[in-house]
């Protein structure tokens, strides 16, 4: 999914206080519920009308002020929920066995050959020689401490 959107940034530059912004499907508007929320507020702070087909949305009559303070409000909900919903996924993942954090790096493996690489690599031989080894992993050489 692209992450750029330059029709919707041109539209941005374009569209001015007083204008209406027309969209056929909601959620077409923007990548993800937040930004849409985003963009539907940012619209009402510039007092731009917006409008969407498919659901009937309307932002200029009242009820379009209820639709706004909805939309403020699930945002909020959703900002709030951000810790929980993590701390959730940390505790299922941990249930599953998962390991959460920093992969393990030299310190993990038991072979003594893997120390002693370790250890030439701190005050010994070059990180090239070291890193030739094949019980050493190309990412954990660079953040080896013993």
């Amino acid at each position: 999914m692209s992450l750029q959107r330059p029709e919707l940034d041109e539209l941005l530059s374009l569209v001015r206080e007083g204008d209406t912004v027309l969209v056929a499907r909601f959620f077409r508007l923007g990548r993800s519920r937040d930004h849409v929320i985003h963009l539907v507020n940012s619209f009402h702070q510039r007092n731009i009308q917006f409008k969407a087909l498919n659901l009937g949305i309307d932002t200029s009559p009242p009820a379009g002020k209820f639709m706004r303070s909805i939309f403020a409000s699930l945002a909020e909900y959703d900002r709030e929920s951000i810790p929980e919903k993590t701390k959730a996924g940390q505790q299922l993942a941990a249930a599953q066995g998962k390991h959460i954090g920093r992969p393990k790096g030299l310190r993990a493996f038991s072979s003594p050959r893997c120390y002693k690489e370790a250890r030439n690599l701190l005050y010994g031989p070059s990180m090239l020689t070291t890193a030739k080894n094949p019980l050493v992993a190309g990412e954990s050489i660079q953040g080896v401490s013993c």
